[in-house]
């Protein structure tokens, strides 16, 4: 056991399969949510210095998955390439801290990410970014999500708003997570490595995780295809939001 590592039972294997595998389902469904459901989860059972590198491959696998499976790739990279700058530069800069801070500062800033995420597309479902400054608010909202991703393995919140804002299609939406995800998942994984976080033991793990989060993103791209996911999407709100604010709650 080492400071980062509780002991992962067979029991806490068995339930950490099942999250992974929910994880992916909705990463497949909606383009979004495998590190938010997952880590979210995890720490309610797990320390969440474990939870954050458990989540690491599962999170690359599946962004380069989406990027690979999505269409009108070449356009959506050219579109968002400066974001992804962005992403790639302050998310490493940031993971590379991670392992300094409280574990009580993280699970405090994962349960105010997920409600702000949660809350932003509950109660603004219309809004809209000006095309003006486009670039500033790529980099804006770029830097934001590489910080909050370093800090909690989940950069999904604002670079989902400002893709709302954008007012992006359904395929556009996919292929831009896809690409901006894997952009920010690399330096996520040499940040966690370097510091210490992702080990060698609990890489091997994370790796095992990759399996049933596949499995679970190819139900999800079905789901995708054949049904709405407005009311889907809704309910994994609902939920995360419930989840963030008990997570806030522990620290209380």
């Amino acid at each position: 056991m080492t400071e980062f590592h509780p002991e992962l039972t067979p029991q806490v294997l068995s339930l950490v399969t099942a999250i992974f595998l929910l994880s992916g389902v909705i990463k497949g469904t909606l383009g979004i949510g495998l590190p938010t459901t997952a880590v979210t989860l995890m720490v309610l059972v797990l320390e969440p210095r474990t939870a954050l590198a458990l989540v690491v491959l599962p999170i690359v696998v599946t962004n380069f998955q989406q990027l690979y499976s999505a269409i009108n790739v070449k356009p959506v990279v050219l579109l968002f390439r400066f974001m992804a700058l962005m992403v790639f530069i302050s998310l490493g800069i940031t993971t590379y801290f991670t392992a300094r801070l409280e574990s009580d500062h993280i699970r405090l800033v994962i349960g105010t990410a997920i409600c702000i995420f949660s809350i932003t597309f509950l109660a603004w479902p219309s809004f809209q970014l000006p095309m003006k400054g486009d670039r500033f608010f790529q980099g804006f909202f770029g830097i934001l999500s590489g910080v909050m991703g370093g800090m909690t393995s989940i950069w999904a919140p604002p670079m989902v708003i400002y893709l709302i804002g954008r007012q992006t299609e359904k395929d556009t939406f996919i292929a831009a997570t896809g690409f901006l995800f894997s952009v920010g998942s690399i330096p996520l994984l040499i940040g966690f490595i370097l510091n210490g976080m992702l080990s060698l033991e609990l890489g091997w793990v994370s790796m095992i995780c990759v399996l049933p989060s596949l499995f679970g993103f190819r139900i999800g791209m079905s789901i995708r295809s054949k049904l709405s996911s407005s009311l889907f999407r809704k309910l994994v709100l609902f939920a995360f939001l419930i989840l963030g604010l008990r997570t806030i709650l522990m620290e209380a």
